[in-house]
């Protein structure tokens, strides 16, 4: 026996475990004596019938095992530990036929796979973040204004991870050199009441006295975690006064300077925020910030070819201006040339035929 594989035997007619391994009480914190067909009755959350069984209900595969029609089956179970905790076994059994048309009994074994439900999960966890970040990037980098999509890319991630509020906040340097920063676009979880023109979030420093350590994550780049895995008491406590029970606050950076923040809260939850979760926010703050960034060059690069197109209209003019000017002064200049040129030709002709009075 395995340290996560329990044997039993189960007898149906005197509905009883007759055996059931020591190990049960490592997986679910029952004895073996305490565990009955009742009780695992009663902890049972969810049962999946698996191998030639699936697709079917509960009730259907275990009618069809032990009629015979299914001589062995498998089925993973979801059941309540005796401290509450939910863990995931695999339960694979055979059915004992004496000339029956019904099994009198099973044996089988249990086995915990708890640790790689969680994974499977985390992974498909992993999966939906990035399929709402990757829909989300291929609308930012589609529309000209990023502002008109921000709303369903924190609506979509948002929505990803069960958080209560997804968030954006934009920086400020006053004159003074104070860095505050203010919510600029939110999405809320129905039943959650909304934070966006919250006089606490709007104008707000950056750096408070009872959370520092956000402040110098921030700065550095660095993903704030606030939950009960990663933070201090205190943290934790400043989380707990402004309703939060978890907080994961992702900076944004452009131009190798710190744009605002893109956050995610839990005020249902005292959750610990998983590696999938904080590895793909961080892909979504890279994926904002890269989109904001290309916009923010595509304004500059449009206002240089609106300053170029303005000049050339101005050169355009200045010709204009120019070539109308040599017209008018040729114009001007042409006629009394055309008249002194039209009395030179007199004087030529008086002074060919010697009329010197009228030469002079």
């Amino acid at each position: 026996e395995a340290a996560d594989a329990v044997p039993y035997y189960r007898d149906y007619e005197l509905n009883s475990y007759i055996f059931m391994g020591e190990g049960i009480e490592k997986i679910i914190g029952y004895r073996p004596s305490e565990v009955t067909p009742d009780l695992w009755n009663e902890i049972t959350k969810e049962l999946i019938p698996l191998g030639e069984t699936e697709g079917l209900s509960p009730e259907e595969a275990q009618a069809r095992s032990r009629t015979g029609k299914i001589k062995a089956w498998k089925s993973d179970v979801r059941v309540r530990a005796r401290n509450g905790e939910e863990r995931w076994l695999t339960d694979s059994a055979v059915e004992l036929f004496e000339n029956e048309e019904i099994s009198h009994a099973s044996i089988g074994i249990l086995q915990d796979i708890t640790g790689r439900k969680k994974t499977e999960a985390n992974l498909r966890q992993r999966e939906a973040i990035l399929d709402a970040v990757a829909a989300s990037a291929e609308l930012l980098f589609k529309t000209p204004d990023w502002k008109t999509e921000i709303n369903d890319m924190l609506e979509r991630v948002g929505k990803s991870i069960n958080a209560s509020h997804a968030y954006l906040f934009v920086n400020e340097k006053l004159e003074s050199g104070e860095l505050i920063n203010s919510m600029l676009f939110e999405w809320t979880a129905p039943g959650y009441p909304a934070d966006i023109g919250d006089p606490t979030y709007t104008n707000a420093p950056l750096k408070e006295i009872d959370l520092e350590v956000w402040y110098r994550m921030m700065i550095q780049g660095f993903p704030y975690i606030g939950d009960v895995k990663h933070s201090t008491p205190a943290e934790m406590e400043f989380l707990f006064e402004r309703g939060m029970k978890a907080l994961l606050d992702v900076p944004i950076f452009i131009d190798g300077g710190w744009w605002g923040t893109i956050g995610f809260d839990d005020m249902a939850n005292e959750r610990e925020w998983t590696g999938a979760e904080i590895d793909a926010l961080k892909v979504a703050a890279n994926v904002l910030g890269a989109a904001i960034q290309r916009q923010i060059a595509d304004a500059a690069l449009q206002n240089e070819l609106n300053q170029r197109k303005k000049l050339i209209e101005e050169l355009e003019a200045k010709n204009s201006e120019l070539e109308q000017f040599t017209y008018t002064v040729s114009h001007d200049l042409k006629s009394p040339l055309v008249t002194i040129n039209g009395f030179l030709g007199y004087l030529e002709q008086d002074a060919l035929s010697g009329n010197t009075d009228r030469l002079k």
